[in-house]
């Protein structure tokens, strides 16, 4: 099954890295990926949340919203 996966870090004040590799199928929408996430890192289901597009330089594009 194809599928992609994302590493997704988080900003800390402790200097440690926290991440989580998250692999969703490409059939998976933004919606789920994002609930994905929220579970990952055991947050509340409170947060706003926006998805961008990049180019290879990773300058922030198009907004996603939920």
């Amino acid at each position: 099954m194809p599928s992609f996966k994302f590493r997704v870090l988080i900003d800390t004040n402790t200097g440690v890295d926290v991440f989580r590799d998250i692999l969703i199928s490409t059939n998976d929408n933004l919606e789920l990926f994002y609930q994905t996430i929220l579970t990952s890192f055991n947050f509340k289901n409170d947060q706003m949340a926006s998805f961008y597009k990049s180019n290879d330089d990773w300058d922030k594009g198009q907004e996603i919203t939920l």
